[in-house]
């Protein structure tokens, strides 16, 4: 009877992961590289026109296109810009940066990935060759293999004409 007992617990042990497993879906690391880009401004995207537009090759986790869509007062300054249009560094020492949002759409052969990516530039690392910055991105689903997706990227990149930089992150499928 103890034996019986032991092996239905275990029967449903086992059942309750293989029942996770599947409704959690299957995540996976994502590695990028991101290609010379190409700017596309203004373009438009599900009806919705957008100023600023750029398309990027990846090569990796994910093989395709990265179209990247945003607004020219999407962002936040701080501190603020002086009536020229100059940021204000002012309290020293602090550097100014601009912190601002923009939706991306990554294209494979097997589906888009849809984003929300949140990113920052650091104007004291700005020079006339080199835009660096950082982007954090929230996975919100897709179409194809990625309908329903989710999870992060985390994007180091630098805009000097032609972005170039690596994506990392996890996407989960359901």
């Amino acid at each position: 009877m103890q034996r019986t007992l032991i092996s239905h617990a275990l029967l449903v042990v086992v059942l309750c992961l293989v029942a996770g497993a599947a409704v959690a879906g299957e995540c996976k690391p994502v590695h990028v590289r991101i290609g010379p880009s190409t700017y596309l401004d203004p373009c438009e995207y599900a009806g919705i026109d957008f100023l600023y537009c750029i398309d990027a090759p990846l090569r990796g986790t994910f093989r395709g296109t990265w179209h990247y869509y945003g607004e020219w007062d999407n962002g936040v300054f701080w501190p603020e810009l002086d009536a020229a249009g100059d940021p204000i560094f002012d309290p020293a020492p602090y550097s100014g940066f601009v912190a601002g949002w923009a939706l991306g759409v990554i294209e494979t052969r097997r589906g888009e990935v849809y984003l929300q990516d949140n990113y920052l530039w650091n104007f004291n690392a700005i020079s006339a060759d080199h835009v660096p910055f950082v982007s954090a991105i929230n996975i919100k689903g897709g179409s194809g293999k990625y309908e329903g997706a989710s999870g992060w990227l985390g994007v180091i990149a630098d805009d000097s004409g032609d972005w170039r930089g690596f994506i990392k992150g996890v996407i989960c499928t359901p």
